[in-house]
């Protein structure tokens, strides 16, 4: 399977069976069968994929798995066998801000929490299928950059990565951006402004995919540091920590 060598993101679905976003679809491996689905986009279907470049999954609490695309917006599929749910920008509507959507991550209250790169943040209410969006202003509060790639939801904050515009931390009950990070002070480390993702690790340990190096978050000095270990200079698009403490990266 070719296709696979284009994969962006994985997603268990059951025990049983793994979700792999592509550039082509998705593709569903069943352990059990060892048979394959793909899962396309289908120009006389209204029903199928929106688009064939999937970039990113969330398993939310009802065990739903959302899916982003990189130029048709999100869709969701409530239960196997059934049509997918397209979520794409309206003009004069209450929707999704933008097409090109790279993270989806779900909070504590299950609102959706959407980066996209063409139009801000995006917050989806699914109970009362409400979005939000938000987008620089130029005030202290806002977000930085409309830009948008990591995400990563810690308690009542979300981390957000931008384009070339560094990692603000908003709170999440208010919207507001609460703190900024830029490479460059004294007291930071940080080398690029391009935070690609940001992952938790099973010791709460925050990391940052950049650009120039990958990064800890030290919470008592309030700064980070280079992973150490790794090498600088590098683009680190992802990192994974295995069930022994292992830090695997794509790079």
């Amino acid at each position: 399977m070719k296709h696979l060598f284009d994969t962006r993101c994985l997603q268990v679905k059951y025990t049983d069976e793994i979700w792999i976003g592509t550039e082509s679809g998705i593709f569903i491996y069943t352990f059990s069968s060892g048979l394959v689905a793909n899962l396309k986009k289908s120009y006389n279907n209204p029903y199928s994929l929106s688009d064939n470049a999937v970039y990113s999954f969330c398993k939310d609490n009802e065990d739903v798995i959302w899916v982003t695309t990189y130029f048709r917006g999100i869709n969701y599929r409530a239960k196997l066998h059934t049509p997918f749910t397209k979520h794409l920008p309206k003009i004069g509507q209450n929707s999704l801000s933008g097409n090109i959507v790279r993270e989806i991550k779900e909070d504590a209250k299950g609102n959706l929490w959407i980066g996209t790169e063409d139009a801000g943040l995006n917050k989806y209410e699914i109970a009362t299928k409400t979005f939000t969006s938000f987008n620089p202003t130029g005030k202290p509060n806002s977000i930085s950059y409309t830009n948008i790639h990591g995400l990563l939801i810690k308690g009542n904050e979300i981390w957000i990565g931008t384009f070339e515009h560094g990692l603000d931390v908003m709170d999440i009950s208010t919207g507001k951006v609460i703190r900024h990070y830029e490479a460059g002070p004294a007291n930071n480390q940080l080398k690029s402004n391009f935070v690609f993702s940001i992952v938790e690790t099973a010791d709460q340990k925050i990391l940052l995919c950049t650009t120039r190096g990958a990064y800890q978050y030290n919470p008592t000095s309030n700064d980070f540091t280079p992973v150490a270990g790794l090498p600088l200079n590098t683009w680190y698009s992802s990192l994974l920590q295995d069930n022994q403490g292992f830090i695997w990266c794509h790079l």
